[in-house]
């Protein structure tokens, strides 16, 4: 078990380094952005952190699987985050840092625990959050298996290759049931179903979907990041 969960970390850190290029591409230290935004722990809270802004440490709580509140930046493009309090004398050490690009407009900072010998604790993968990018009734899909899966979400039917992400908004009514389900399509396993469960589809919502080995079992397991949107941003009552 050990030697999988090892196995495991090593190919989720290659995976989003990977993914964080795709998603954005590297921008300089020196230019400067002014955005809002959240961030989400991977697989657990990170409590006791803080950001800087330019002249001081601002306290953040980043909760597990659901979005922190949001936060305003205005400064470098390379954000650091360091455990508070941080030391008055001395230097302040840093345990994880995202870059963020002029053309990301809201971004969603996802919180990664890095292997061991990492020169940061936590790796931070940053997606497009805004509204206009993410819309409201979509499912963002990340593959981080090392298999090219199959995806129905009701009448919907997705190709999903590995490590890579799509946005899907799946043809249903407001508040109703449909079925979810992931199939291989590789090798000896084509059309093996590897999950399978039935979601409840509401209109003003998005999910994060992350799609992930299961170590224990040659299946596919789920992590997922709710956000169900502020009724006005859709021109509802």
């Amino acid at each position: 078990m050990k030697c999988k969960a090892i196995t495991f970390t090593a190919f989720l850190y290659a995976f989003l380094t990977i993914l964080t290029l795709e998603l954005s591409a590297a921008g300089e230290d020196g230019q400067q952005v002014n955005i809002k935004f959240a961030a989400v722990g991977f697989s657990d809270t990170i409590s006791n952190l803080g950001f800087y802004d330019g002249s001081k440490w601002i306290p953040i709580e980043i909760p597990e699987a659901t979005r922190s509140r949001e936060f305003e930046y205005s400064g470098p493009s390379t954000i650091r985050f360091a455990e508070m309090p941080v030391p008055v004398d001395g230097e302040t050490p840093v345990i994880a840092e995202a870059t963020v690009t002029p053309d990301i407009e809201r971004p969603l900072f996802i919180f990664v625990k890095a292997p061991a010998g990492s020169t940061r604790d936590y790796r931070v993968l940053v997606f497009e959050d805004s509204f206009s990018y993410f819309t409201p009734g979509s499912y963002r899909l990340a593959n981080l298996t090392s298999k090219n899966l199959g995806l129905t979400l009701g009448k919907e039917r997705v190709l999903l290759e590995s490590k890579a992400v799509k946005t899907i908004r799946p043809d249903q009514e407001n508040r109703s049931y449909f079925a979810f389900k992931v199939f291989a399509l590789s090798g000896n396993e084509d059309h093996r179903q590897l999950f399978s469960s039935r979601w409840f589809y509401e209109s003003n919502s998005r999910m994060l979907v992350f799609l992930l080995n299961d170590p224990r079992r040659d299946l596919v397991v789920l992590k997922t990041v709710y956000d169900k949107s502020a009724p006005e941003l859709l021109g509802q009552e």
